[in-house]
């Protein structure tokens, strides 16, 4: 079995001072949100092998505040052009690739390609992806060649929101 987090930028910063979208960055509510989920991954796991990342400021600025927050081990980070403005077939030739000797990849990405990735992966099912949303997926497949529509399993989807929610409501 193998294992996707799939997790979609956290809030741009709409108003900043930047020279075209892909250099957009994060806003503070993207800095906090980021941290949160890199708290959760750290808490929940699995952590991953590997992690994927669109080249984007925001995809960038995303994957660093989660690992700085979940203090992650040395892990491989591979920057993936490819992940900005993606299609659902170029994430799977982005899976395809993967070693097999990985159980657990992260991808970083951004909207409308983590839903429908996510949604397909699971079965043609409608996911939506707001900001720093981050879904766990586990694929029936012992080889990432062998990823295709409908193989995977919805473990858990969260969002930011819900895991500030959770964690007032423990206290």
């Amino acid at each position: 079995m193998k294992t996707i987090l799939i997790l979609r930028h956290a809030k741009s910063d709409w108003d900043a001072n930047y020279v075209g979208d892909h250099e957009r960055p994060l806003s503070t509510r993207g800095q906090k949100f980021s941290s949160r989920m890199g708290r959760y991954i750290a808490n929940v796991g699995p952590l991953p092998d590997l992690i994927i990342c669109s080249t984007a400021l925001r995809t960038r600025e995303t994957l660093e505040r989660v690992m700085h927050a979940g203090d992650f081990p040395p892990v491989d980070v591979r920057f993936d052009p490819t992940l900005y403005m993606a299609t659902y077939d170029q994430m799977m030739s982005c899976i395809a690739a993967v070693p097999d000797e990985m159980d657990t990849v992260m991808m970083v990405g951004h909207e409308p390609t983590t839903s429908l990735f996510a949604g397909q992966l699971i079965g043609s099912a409608s996911i939506r992806f707001p900001t720093a949303a981050l879904a766990r997926i586990d694929l029936n497949v012992e080889h990432w060649r062998s990823c295709r529509t409908g193989v995977g399993t919805l473990a858990w989807f969260v969002i930011p929101k819900i895991i500030k929610n959770r964690k007032r409501a423990a206290t």
